[in-house]
């Protein structure tokens, strides 16, 4: 049987073309995604773990400086706010390693964070609402994370849905682990995410 259609989480390494995108456009590369253009379609070859390119290109040179910027608050990612800090430190009370933590977090959204196409502004409204698409999904987590200090981000790219056979635009996160950029999709409930997540827009 076809892995993409049945197990997709399964699948270590994939490779996919694009076609209909301008020059203009700038897919990122990273340590887990590789892109190059061959003619009129962009060619993504991605990975669930490293490719074995080394770190990161956001970490260097500059060390901490340089991600620094994930940990901090934003409109949309309030995880400074009492509330925010308050529930993080309680669901990852007495876990240590940080991957468990991010873990813990994401089986807490998974019981606790409904799916549902509503407007959601900022991981607050997330986590006051219990309710939220992909996006809001990808603010609260990143919220909670940054909260307990671990640097996260928001990426937008496309995903496959096996019962739908085929791909969708979809939101997910980036949370640095020992010194590389891991992809984690809370509303899937993948540490890592699969490979079927091809990023497009950090």
């Amino acid at each position: 049987s076809d892995p993409l259609n049945h197990a997709p989480e399964e699948l270590q390494s994939m490779t996919v073309a694009i076609s209909g995108l301008t020059n203009s456009v700038d897919i990122p590369d990273d340590e887990r995604q590789v892109c190059h253009r061959e003619g009129n379609a962009l060619i993504c070859q991605i990975s669930k773990f490293s490719l074995g390119r080394g770190a990161d290109k956001t970490l260097l040179p500059g060390g901490e400086s340089s991600y620094r910027r994930y940990l901090l608050p934003t409109f949309a990612i309030s995880s400074e706010h009492p509330d925010v800090r308050r529930t993080a430190h309680e669901i990852a009370a007495g876990v240590p390693d940080d991957q468990q933590r991010l873990r813990t977090l994401i089986d807490w959204m998974q019981t606790h964070v409904k799916r549902e196409a509503i407007d959601v502004f900022t991981a607050l409204d997330v986590l006051k609402s219990r309710r939220a698409e992909c996006q809001g999904h990808a603010m609260l987590f990143a919220a909670f994370a940054r909260s307990l200090g671990i640097p996260t981000r928001i990426v937008n790219g496309i995903v496959y849905v096996p019962r739908l056979r085929g791909f969708l635009y979809h939101s997910w996160n980036e949370s640095l682990l020992d010194g590389r950029w891991m992809a984690v999709d809370p509303i899937f409930s993948q540490l890592p995410a699969d490979t079927t997540h091809v990023k497009l827009v950090e």
